[in-house]
């Protein structure tokens, strides 16, 4: 389909709510398996992120003119100039192993999503991205839980969360409304979806081993509020 998928490097991004373990889970298999190493954006990113802000610079003034938030814009361009990262990683790297997006391109069209899409240039960008971004990126791995336990994890974990201000009603809406946008830009991924209600980080982290036949021998316990 393409040269991306013939590369050693396998891209897979971690989706989910708040607290539902990605962070945590993307940390577990990078310190427990040298095969799995975390996407850290390179100099060729910020390049690319200047290059396209160049080329799309009429679309941009365009948007900008409508009335379309310079943020909204900046998120398009940076996850355009992520994916030309990322396969650039696949087609140039010299190792073999799995590439752990946290948070990535899908992630970020979820949250334009989630934002509201305003036209209908916007909506066509968009789906340009979204394209691409199932040729480059190999699998996903959706992590989800109940509500009850992603708000009882959001309100325990060290590290703070907009969503932590808000009551419980309001914390739901905003992870329903979420669960339908990943949806949106998971129907043409190649994903699978992983209940963390009773699942440790490990648990987690084993699963997705086993994905590409490297379980370990490690199974700790760690619970994955917090994450």
């Amino acid at each position: 389909m393409d040269e991306n998928r013939t590369s050693k490097i396998i891209a897979i991004e971690m989706i989910g709510c708040a607290a539902s373990g990605k962070s945590s889970v993307v940390r577990d298999l990078s310190e427990k398996n040298s095969i799995f190493s975390p996407y850290v954006s390179s100099r060729r990113y910020a390049l690319a992120c200047w290059t396209y802000t160049v080329l799309r610079l009429p679309k941009i003034v365009f948007m900008l003119l409508l009335g379309v938030h310079r943020h909204y814009l900046k998120t398009l361009i940076r996850i355009e100039a992520a994916l030309a990262d990322i396969s650039s990683m696949k087609r140039e790297a010299n190792w073999g192993g799995v590439l752990l997006i946290d948070q990535g391109p899908l992630s970020s069209l979820a949250y334009l999503h989630y934002k509201g899409v305003s036209n209908r240039w916007i909506a066509k960008w968009m789906n340009y991205l979204q394209r691409k971004a199932v040729i480059i990126l190999d699998k996903a791995f959706w992590l989800d839980a109940p509500n009850a336990v992603l708000i009882e994890r959001l309100r325990k974990r060290k590290s703070g969360h907009i969503m932590e201000q808000f009551p419980d009603t309001k914390v739901n809406q905003f992870y329903n409304f979420y669960r339908i946008f990943y949806g949106k830009v998971l129907q043409d991924v190649n994903y699978e979806l992983i209940n963390t209600e009773r699942l440790s980080i490990r648990d987690v982290s084993a699963r997705i081993e086993s994905e590409f036949a490297l379980v370990t021998n490690s199974h700790e316990g760690e619970d994955i509020c917090g994450a």
